[in-house]
């Protein structure tokens, strides 16, 4: 039972953090995009990547609603900024 406004609020948007080595990174956006629940944001934060990761979030934009690409310390720094 949901007993304040901040636990529904959770419920409803519970990001979900997924790490990825660049070569899944297509995988991972075609995965999302291809399933029959649509209600979803779709935020892909790249840690500054200097191989291809780039050129598929290029090349995939209209299937991401928000993504950027900054230089970062490690993983847990990332998903925290």
């Amino acid at each position: 039972m949901v007993k304040s406004i901040s636990q529904f609020i959770a419920l409803i948007f519970h990001p979900v953090f997924i790490v990825l080595y660049s070569y899944l990174i297509y995988f991972n956006i075609n995965s999302i995009y291809n399933q029959s629940y649509k209600n979803f944001e779709h935020i892909i934060i790249d840690g500054g990547s200097t191989d291809k990761t780039l050129n598929i979030l290029k090349k995939y934009n209209n299937k991401i609603d928000y993504w950027c690409s900054k230089k970062d310390k490690n993983t847990f720094t990332q998903r925290m900024s």
